[in-house]
């Protein structure tokens, strides 16, 4: 079974063959709890994203497709529940995000992370099985915007960030 080790805190964790193919493979840091996580985000010093309407854009039409699921302590909606409860795991350690609050354009292609974390300066995505082409389109976001910090948060680390009877994959 594949290893990763924790960016912040040098845990290496066991992931599950099966669950390989969820892992971010373009290079950035990997976190092994909620709480690696927090400090991570902590840890980020405050970046300046200038939008020049041609490679950043606000995202003020957020939309969530049939399916979405709510929270009623953050009194929004996201894409999964994977999302929902790692926003309000981040909530409960005090960090403040927007989400899906920017459209990154780069190489005829256009990224939306997840979450922003406007008091640090970071983003990070949840990420569930990658779907054809989305490594290579993560790989290229790292390489234009090498100066953003972006954690990937992987679905096969979801045990280590909630408990399993929390959890269903949507």
């Amino acid at each position: 079974m594949p290893k990763i080790k924790c960016s912040e805190c040098a845990n290496v964790c066991t992931i599950p063959t099966e669950e390989n193919k969820c892992l971010d493979r373009s290079g950035g840091p990997f976190c092994c709890s909620v709480e690696c996580t927090a400090r991570w985000v902590k840890s980020q010093e405050r970046i300046n994203i200038t939008f020049d309407n041609q490679t950043v854009f606000l995202n003020p039409d957020h939309e969530c497709p049939d399916g979405c699921v709510y929270s009623d302590r953050l009194d929004m909606t996201f894409k999964s529940n994977f999302e929902l409860h790692f926003a309000e795991s981040m909530f409960d350690h005090g960090l403040r995000f927007w989400y899906e609050p920017m459209i990154f354009v780069f190489g005829g292609k256009e990224y939306t992370p997840d979450f922003f974390f406007y008091d640090h300066g970071a983003f990070v995505e949840v990420k569930g099985a990658w779907q054809p082409g989305k490594r290579k389109k993560m790989n290229e976001f790292r390489r234009y915007f090498s100066h953003i910090p972006l954690l990937v948060v992987p679905w096969a680390n979801r045990e280590c960030y909630f408990p399993t009877n929390e959890m269903e994959e949507t």
